[in-house]
């Protein structure tokens, strides 16, 4: 069995944070998100109806160490190469060998070290009837999707309160990969952040990271919340060959710093937001000149999701 050490898998995490000093790495937190969209993609092909957007925010301590004993788990007899709860709850791809008892202790092990973690989730979900009503064709094509809003949401609410949770905290977003639709987020996110005060700039990432989420490993974390939730909404994790009550207790036993459900009045704001972003780009470079950062505003005015930031113990 390797150690953490002589994976290929762990110093993928570690490289993000290696060339600064051991002593910021504390300062520096990695955003960690899974796109979940129905069981093949985003055809929208089975009876799911929700898109969810889910993932954990943590220090890098956190998640090298959180890492570190995810690969242990990973090796552990039999072993796998990466853990998908989809894949587990089937019985399928790498679970094909596994027994009931053995899937039910190795699912238990993984979510398990999540919890341990004390990981901050962030939920987001809406109804694909009520995008297709209220936001589907509204906007620009390459928004014309539910992914963009979420998206959005997260990073520009946690851009807008970064100064809240300490100046020299640093964020990197990671999400899983997105293809086409990936390279239009990163596009949107670097445009919002070039007209943020440099200060703020200076403790963002220039750019967001889309990862294969069976290579970094904390997108199989992000992936099990999305998917769990998901599920939750689809039927309460009723048909599942897997004790429901594992799903149950793993969600109520996570701390969230955001959680949101889209409603008709969110969705309304979502456009009315992106209209004015639109149209009044002079008015925002304006605002930042004056060394205020216009994300701020539209926190307090509910046109961007609150972030609650809790310091980890």
């Amino acid at each position: 069995m390797q150690t953490p050490y002589e994976s290929t898998a762990f110093w993928r995490v570690v490289s993000f944070v290696c060339g600064r000093p051991e002593r910021d790495w504390h300062f520096t937190r990695f955003m960690i998100f899974s796109a979940f969209i129905d069981d093949s993609g985003s055809d929208r092909s089975s009876a799911s109806k929700d898109f969810v957007l889910a993932g954990f925010l943590a220090s890098a301590p956190v998640w090298i160490e959180f890492v570190k004993e995810w690969i242990a788990a990973l090796d552990e007899d039999p072993a796998i190469e990466y853990f998908k709860l989809k894949e587990a709850v089937r019985r399928q791809d790498q679970f094909r060998p596994f027994t009931v008892d053995q899937r039910d202790a190795r699912v238990i092990r993984m979510l398990d070290i999540i919890r341990k973690y004390k990981l901050n989730g962030i939920v987001h979900s809406i109804s694909y009837d009520l995008f297709d009503d209220l936001l589907k064709g509204k906007m620009a094509p390459e928004f014309d999707n539910p992914y963009f809003g979420a998206f959005m949401d997260v990073t520009l609410g946690l851009a807008a309160r970064r100064r809240e949770f300490a100046s020299k905290h640093d964020l990197q977003f990671f999400f899983d990969e997105q293809s086409t639709l990936g390279d239009v987020a990163d596009l949107w996110y670097r445009r919002f952040r070039a007209i943020l005060p440099a200060e703020d700039q200076s403790h963002l990432a220039p750019n967001v990271r889309f990862e294969d989420d069976k290579k970094f490993l904390p997108l199989q974390a992000a992936d099990t919340l999305a998917w769990t939730v998901r599920r939750m909404l689809y039927d309460e994790g009723g048909g599942l060959d897997l004790p429901v009550n594992l799903l149950q207790e793993f969600r109520k036993g996570l701390p969230h710093v955001q959680k949101v459900t889209w409603t008709r009045e969110k969705i309304v704001s979502l456009i009315e937001t992106y209209n004015l972003i639109m149209t009044d780009v002079e008015g925002w470079k304006t605002k930042v000149s004056a060394g205020n950062n216009p994300l701020t505003e539209l926190v307090e005015a509910g046109k961007i999701t609150h972030v609650w930031l809790r310091d980890e113990e």
